[in-house]
Order: structure tokens, then sequence, then C-alpha cells
């Protein structure tokens, strides 16, 4: 029986909720985590241009002043750090701000007023005071992080360094349609009203790259506006990983100043929700507890105590989720790497050799009454589970072809974006090809590491002179991207591709009617879709090498 648009809207509306319920509780102690003292938080109000204040609570540590200082401004509710601060309590000065409008600054709301500005008079508020060496920090995860870099662009000139977590302020159409493909956990977590980027009607009104996202790419890519040191912390399960390597990098290329040498990096294998932490989905890395709170405090050490000190090494620090270690170097994805090639076979292998057979293909059922369900992964948390997770279930229905190596000789070191490139056919004029990569431990789990789509009528380019609805039976080469990964496949293990039409809710399940895209009234169509791997058609992996 075919979902109504009723319950797919009814579903679509919790989804939401719970998204925005995990944000506000998630977000406010993602960063708590770590060993912290526990201080009496001094109620403040802080004024701003327009004559209003904001709310906020100073920490001091114990001794005498003045102190540097960490500021924070957050959306999410000043008042759950008074169980605990973050790091450093001991040694500097914290300052947490309830963002204008919200929480005990709710008086304070101007629709008029911007973060930045905001940010900018807290920072020289703050290095104004008796018990302030002048010297200010910014850190925080998400909002928390976004906020920092608005900041920056204002200027204020006792701003030193600044900590962003899982932000960034580039915002890419791929982030929202990833081979055009709509991230519907993402889209559907969004506030219908603007929000830092853009809100869920402008994405739902342009599913193709069309003009409106060369805007909003060019007005979001400002490194060359911001002079202030940056560590910038993501992670490889975060739904936002390559927008931030995208403003990482734009910081290093065309940031002002003396700051453009100063800005670092540093990835670790956390999701949005969970920096610092040492499980992740199915899996545990103990090596990366606490890390990214050690770092923070040697990038402000450095930049407001003028003190040396953090690990030795390039300017871009990660790790690899294959051998649980850190691996550093100049720059994210380490240059000169060469690429590794496994071609999809009959009978369900991924081998290095190319196929060499006339003809080879394999059929691919789809129905979007009961679409390939998502497992773990790079999503937005408190919609639908994040992280590397077993794909046994997925790989076990019959709407999933799945390729595997044989075992590994030696370990195969990845690191930066993959690509998957996939012959196929459909007996629709519209329908999705989607691409699991897993690392096949010994014991036979499939444990995920990246993921990425291609819908068909985007199967040339996203742009809207691209878009064309596919001949029936007619193949067409489908390239799917797959977002950053750093990875060891250890000797002994196998590297396996899963390819499915569906991975839901992660992606839209696509309807296969050929109509107008995401119209919730659209009839679900079965597709009966063909994936060829011959001499021909040479359906394969590509792997970048990191040298």
């Amino acid at each position: 029986m075919q979902r109504s648009s009723r319950r797919r809207a009814a579903w679509w509306g919790r989804l939401r909720a719970l998204a925005t319920r995990a944000a506000l509780l998630a977000l406010a102690l993602a960063a708590l985590t770590s060993t912290a003292c526990r201080l009496e938080a001094q109620p403040i109000s802080i004024p701003m241009r327009d004559g209003k204040s904001l709310a906020a609570d100073l920490y001091l540590p114990l001794g005498v002043g003045p102190w540097p200082t960490i500021l924070l401004v957050t959306p999410y509710d000043k008042d759950p750090y008074r169980l605990r601060l973050p790091f450093a309590a001991e040694s500097y000065a914290w300052v947490i701000v309830d963002a204008r409008g919200l929480f005990g600054s709710v008086g304070a709301a101007n629709p008029d007023a911007a973060p930045g500005e905001d940010g900018y008079d807290c920072v020289e508020w703050i290095a104004r005071q008796t018990w302030s060496d002048s010297h200010v920090g910014m850190w925080g995860p998400s909002a928390l992080g976004v906020v920092q870099f608005q900041t920056a662009r204002e200027h204020p000139p006792h701003l030193d360094a600044g900590v962003p977590l899982v932000a960034s302020f580039a915002t890419s159409y791929a982030n929202y349609y990833p081979g055009g493909a709509m991230r519907l956990e993402y889209v559907a977590s969004l506030s219908l009203a603007d929000t830092p980027g853009i809100g869920a009607q402008v994405v739902l009104a342009h599913p193709a790259e069309d003009s409106l996202w060369g805007q909003v790419e060019a007005q979001t890519q400002y490194g060359d506006e911001l002079g202030v040191p940056m560590l910038v912390v993501g992670g490889w399960y975060d739904h936002r990983t390559e927008d931030l390597l995208a403003s990482y990098r734009d910081l290093v290329t065309r940031g002002l100043g003396h700051a453009r040498a100063e800005h670092r990096l540093l990835i670790g294998p956390w999701e949005h929700d969970h920096v610092d932490e040492e499980s992740v989905g199915a899996l545990t890395f103990p090596n990366a507890a606490g890390v990214a709170a050690e770092a923070s405090l040697a990038f402000f050490d450095k930049h407001l105590r003028g003190i040396e000190g953090g690990p030795s090494g390039g300017r871009a620090r990660w790790f690899d989720t294959g051998l649980g270690e850190w691996r550093d170097g100049d720059e994210f994805p380490p240059a000169g790497g060469a690429a590794a090639t496994f071609h999809l076979g009959a009978g369900g292998v991924l081998t290095p050799a190319a196929p060499t057979a006339a003809s080879s293909s394999s059929p691919l059922r789809y129905d979007p009454n009961d679409p390939s369900p998502t497992i773990g992964g790079a999503n937005f948390s408190g919609t639908v589970a994040a992280g590397p997770q077993d794909q046994a279930a997925v790989e076990a229905r019959n709407d999933a072809l799945v390729f595997t190596s044989a075992p590994l000789a030696a370990d195969l070191r990845v690191a930066g974006t993959s690509r998957a490139v996939i012959f196929g056919a459909s007996n629709r004029t519209d329908t999705d090809l989607v691409v699991r990569l897993t690392d096949v431990h010994p014991d036979g789990t499939s444990m995920l590491v990246t993921d990425g789509a291609r819908k068909g009528r985007f199967a040339s380019g996203t742009a809207p002179e691209d878009e064309a609805l596919l001949a029936p039976g007619t193949v067409y080469s489908f390239a799917i991207d797959l977002p950053s990964i750093a990875i060891t496949f250890r000797a002994g293990h196998r590297v396996r591709v899963v390819v499915t039409s569906s991975n839901y809710p992660r992606f839209y399940a696509n309807r296969n009617d050929g109509g107008v895209l995401y119209d919730p009234d659209a009839p679900y169509k079965l597709a009966n879709n063909t994936v060829f791997h011959d001499s021909k058609h040479l359906s394969r992996l590509i792997l970048p090498l990191a040298p």
C-alpha cells in the first residue's frame, strides 16, 4: 500500500520536531564531557550598540586576575554550563552569553541586529573589564561556531583566536543535494525560516544547482575577510564536513594578514553532537577522547597567553579510523597521493583488474514504498543515527547489489574524497543510484565508511540545463562522489561497495515517476534498474591514497 501524503507530511513534521528538540539539548551539552572545574556563575549583563543588553554568566578562576577570557555565544541556553565548564576553568575567565532574543536575552530581541555585531560588542566589553587582561578567544560547536566566524568578520580589535567545532561559514549546494539527491534527514530538520545559511523553503524551491546557489556560495565564501587565527575542528561523521573543509581551505588560502599562517585543522572520528568522545556509532576509538579539548587549550594558550605547546607536526591533524591513530600534515587531503581503482564485476567481485567480459550486468530492484534503510552515516544528529554501523541488514535485502574485494594482502591507506562511477539503466524516466563504501572486517562485519548518491535526471550534472529525464533502457554513467574520509583498510580486511537505489531517510526516496521533484502527492512506481560491469561499462570505485 502506498504511503499517503498525509502520512509523509506527519513523518516530516515529527522528524523536524525531533531534530529541534535534540539540537537544543545535545548542543547545549555537547562540549561538557571533558574533565572540568565547577565554579560559581556570576550573572552579568552586556550592553549592545542598540541600547539593549544580553544576559550572560561570568566564571572567574580562583586567585588574582586579570585573566584571558573565553567567550561563548549560544542560542541553546547558557544555564547547562553552570554544571561544568568545558576546560581550563583554572586559567581562563569564561563568559557564556544567551544569544539575542533567546532564553535570558529574550528581552533584547531585535530583528535588525546582526549576530556578528553582537559578538563584536561582547568581545570589546569583555576587554574593558577589570578582571580581563584584554585577550579574548571564542569557542563552541555548531551554531556557537558559526557566530565565531560572523564575529571575526566584524574585526573586533581584542578577538585573538577562535575555535569553531563542527561549524563552517561556507555553504554549498552539494551539502543539501549531493549528486542532485536531496538529503532528507538534514533538510527536514531545518527551520522553515531562514537559518544561518538558508532555510528549508529556499532549499526545496531550488533542487537544481541554479544561480541562487551560485549567490549563496559566493556570499558564504568570506575567508578573505577573516583575520583571526582559527582552530577548525570537525568529525568524519559530522553532516557538514565538506563545507567545513571548504571553509578551512578558504582561510588558509585567502585569510587576512598573519592569521593565514596560524589557522589549524583537526578532524576526529566524531559526529555532530559528540565531539571528543571515544565512541561513535558501533565503534570505539580510545585515542580520540578529549583530543579536541586539549587542542583547544593549547591553541588558546598560544594566542591568548603566548605559551607555545600542543602536538608538533603539520597544520592539519586527522584521525585514521582504520588504524585508530592520528595523522598530521601540511594539508588535508595530503598532497602527492595516487589513486586505487576497484572494478565491479560479475558474481559480486570487486577487483583492481578491469572486467573482460563483453556483456555483464546485475538487476537492481527498487520499490520506493520499501526503500533501503539508512543505518548510520554522516547524518544530522537527532534525526537518524549517525556514525559507522554494520550494514548487514542493508546487504541482506533484495534491493542491494554487493561487490566485495578479496582480503587485502597489505594495508590500503585512504585519505580524501572517493568517487564511484556506476553504469546503469532503468525502466523509469527517473531513479537514483546510491553507493555505500564499507570496511569488511575479518569476522564479516561490514562497517559503513561513507556513502553518496546521484539522481538519475542529474546524471550528467546538477545545473538546470543538465537536468534531463532518463530514456528507459539507455545506459548512463552515474558519477557518485563520496565525502572525505581517512581510513586504512587493514591487511586481511576487504573493501566493499553496496549499490542500491535508495538510502532512506538520509536521501529522499525517489518515486521513479519522472514528475515534479519532491511532490508529496506524486505516485510511487516500482523501478527495475540494471548495473552494468563489463569491458564497455567499467563500473568502478576510485579511492584516494595517502602518500
